[in-house]
């Protein structure tokens, strides 16, 4: 206080004015005066005023202890709102029925809402799914005094929909104080937001995991497996019982692969250097193949990343099946084209041989004896010249010609020369039934396909056995070609079933037995091409071909032809033909410039020889017009026969010409039909053949030249 009584001179100085005397009256106090005097003691006045000045002096203290108070309250008040004010967390008071009675004011800045309209129940404002475990948290925390409860929620925005809360929570509806639930909210959105972004980051991390193809396992120092990536595939490829993170490599790895690991993992752990190798398991009833890298992971950990390698092995060990198959396939070409030089050759001789024994069967001054070994040469050598024809065939060096002809001449040819080239041990046998044997196409293709099936099975008896070739004609109804792969049509069809005993096909291999490089033999024992080539030439041939095979009890191959009709021509005998003109033979051979004169001469021709197509082109032009037929061979020195033929065509393009070769070039016989050439004949050749090739190209309007013109060889 700012102004004091000093009680004690108060005191003192009513003490000395106590002897005044004073009357009472019934109107006041009165000094002195005619009435009657009572007199009082001062010090009683005294005391009474001191009274009445300490209360005063009270009252004025409570008053200002009271504005001292109420200062500090206020103080106090605007400290705590001041720090309510600027706390970046929410206080809220929730009564008991969920309304929030208080929400500080930073409320407004983390919500979006006004303070007015966050006085509404406290769960209008939460994101429903939350609510579902929220309701029975706030249920037991209520009825627990003091408790406390820590929730993360999801709070409505006004403008940017969902925030996310965290809450810590106290009962305090027992305090007279507070009467409600404390609620301290704290806006986690943002590390919310970083937990669901490393989250997803996670996420994505274990999808590249599981996506990519490597697989990767984490050990530890014990080789015991720590993690694994992607688990799903691991799974399929070992099959644990467990599962495999924790377990030990030798739990769940083969004992190879599990001491391989370990070695590994030790020799990283002590190296710190990354470590390689390569590996076989056996999965699904299959050999896999793998490709491992084991590298330092953290500070004692190993990180091993597998490669499934198994189709790059596989394409390597195809890539050098191909590259032997094409070493031997361009041995087989050079091959090729060794026997087409022999064939030429071996042609020539034949061609001789054969011209000379058929101009001995024509002298009638033979006697009967002569003649029979005459016949009996001729026969071998039209048997040789028909093996050469097989051989180039099955090279595919001989021409493709389409006639109609028997399948069990073709049939008879092939048994002829499996009996010659396969093993005494097997059995070779025929069964002819099919009363219309005659199909359209081109025979060594046919000889060619069962020459095929027939080594096939072969293959399959090393120990010898049975085979057998029988034909039927049967008619195919449209159900049996529908369900056929070959597109044939139904009709009259002659079949020929090649059976074997041998070894059979598994169920699984009869599939894909057609399939090119497809073989079921060990390595080096077969190429796979024999039976695709048997499906190509089937196919050539409008015809199918299907396969009955049981493991043990050997293989039965029924190939189905289109049925012709008779060839007459054929069946008959081919009479020879007499003629007349000038014909230019050419030929390098002197056997066969010797033997196609005499045979030309026999037929009533006059001949012009040449030894090359040099020769032949000069005699040509000297005897342009004159010359009737030109029978041109294609392989020559000098001059070959098909510059020869262009350089005759350059002087007359109406020259006729035969080309009588024993082998030529596809790339040759394409050539040939560019330049318009259609008459052929094949060395060796026969009387008869050779006529009737002259009266292909003859016509009776060409003169005969006068026999001064004519040049000899």
């Amino acid at each position: 206080m700012k102004e004091r009584i000093c009680l004690p001179g108060v005191w003192c100085l009513l003490t000395v004015a106590g002897f005044i005397p004073y009357r009472l009256h019934a109107s006041g106090l009165l000094v002195g005066g005619d009435r009657q005097v009572a007199w009082v003691p001062l010090a009683v006045l005294a005391s009474l005023v001191l009274l009445i000045l300490a209360v005063w002096a009270r009252n004025r203290r409570l008053r200002a202890t009271l504005r001292q108070c109420g200062a500090d309250l206020q103080a106090s008040e605007d400290k705590f709102r001041l720090l309510v004010g600027n706390s970046s967390d929410i206080v809220v008071i929730i009564d008991a029925d969920g309304r929030q009675r208080y929400v500080s004011p930073v409320a407004e800045e983390i919500t979006g809402y006004s303070l007015a309209e966050l006085a509404v129940p406290f769960f209008e404002m939460i994101h429903p799914d939350d609510l579902v475990t929220l309701a029975p948290l706030w249920a037991d925390l209520c009825r627990r005094p003091g408790a406390v409860a820590k929730v993360r929620y999801r709070h409505k925005h006004k403008s940017k929909g969902w925030i996310y809360l965290e809450a810590v929570t106290r009962n305090l509806l027992h305090e007279p104080a507070i009467r409600g639930v404390l609620s301290n909210v704290r806006d986690i959105s943002e590390s919310q937001q970083i937990q669901l972004d490393l989250q997803h980051a996670l996420e994505q991390n274990r999808a590249l995991l599981d996506a990519n193809p490597d697989l990767m396992f984490v050990f530890s120092p014990d080789c015991r497996i720590v993690d694994c990536y992607p688990q799903r595939r691991i799974q399929e490829l070992l099959r644990p019982a467990m599962g495999l993170v924790g377990r030990l490599a030798s739990e769940v790895f083969p004992s190879e692969l599990a001491r391989l690991t370990r070695q590994k993992v030790e020799a990283v752990l002590g190296s710190r250097q990354a470590e390689y190798t390569t590996y076989s398991m056996e999965s699904g009833g299959q050999t896999q193949w793998f490709e491992a890298r084991y590298v330092l992971f953290g500070v004692n950990e190993v990180l091993a990343v597998v490669r499934d390698v198994s189709e790059r092995v596989r394409l390597e060990e195809e890539r050098s099946h191909l590259h032997a198959l094409l070493m031997q396939s361009q041995k087989m070409e050079s091959v090729g084209r060794l026997v087409g030089g022999v064939a030429h050759d071996f042609n020539n001789m034949l061609a001789g041989i054969m011209g000379a024994t058929q101009l001995i069967s024509l002298d009638s001054t033979l006697g009967g004896e002569v003649r029979g070994y005459a016949d009996l040469i001729l026969k071998t050598t039209e048997r040789a010249a028909a093996l050469t024809s097989r051989l180039l065939a099955f090279s595919r060096k001989a021409e493709i010609t389409r006639v109609n002809f028997s399948v069990h001449g073709v049939i008879e040819d092939t048994v002829s020369i499996l009996k010659r080239s396969l093993d005494r041990n097997i059995d070779i046998s025929t069964s002819f039934r099919a009363t219309q044997p005659w199909i359209h196409g081109d025979p060594a293709q046919l000889g060619n396909a069962l020459l095929n099936m027939g080594i096939n099975a072969a293959q399959a008896m090393p120990d010898g056995g049975s085979l057998s070739f029988l034909t039927m004609s049967l008619e195919l109804d449209e159900a049996f070609c529908r369900s056929s792969s070959y597109g044939i049509e139904p009709g009259a069809y002659v079949s020929i079933e090649v059976r074997d005993s041998g070894s059979g096909i598994d169920p699984g291999s009869v599939g894909r037995i057609f399939e090119p490089f497809f073989t079921t033999k060990d390595p080096g024992q077969g190429t796979g091409l024999g039976l695709s080539a048997v499906f190509s030439l089937i196919k050539e041939l409008h015809g199918a071909v299907t396969v009955d095979s049981q493991l043990g009890k050997g293989s039965s191959f029924r190939v189905y032809l289109p049925a012709g009709e008779v060839n007459a021509v054929a069946a008959a005998t081919v009479s020879v033909k007499s003629g007349s003109g000038l014909v230019l033979l050419v030929d390098d051979e002197e056997i066969i410039r010797l033997t196609a004169r005499k045979m030309l001469e026999k037929l009533g021709y006059q001949v012009l020889l040449a030894v090359d197509g040099q020769e032949a082109v000069r005699l040509y032009q000297a005897n342009l017009g004159k010359v009737h037929a030109v029978l041109l061979d294609i392989v020559m020195p000098v001059m070959d026969g098909l510059e020869a033929l262009r350089a005759i065509l350059a002087l007359d393009s109406g020259a006729r010409f035969i080309i009588a070769s024993g082998y030529i070039k596809e790339e040759t016989l394409v050539k040939l039909a560019e330049l318009g050439l259609r008459h052929y004949i094949w060395k060796p050749y026969s009387i008869a053949e050779l006529s009737e090739a002259l009266q292909a190209v003859a016509e009776p309007d060409i003169p005969e030249p006068a026999n001064d013109d004519q040049e000899e060889p």
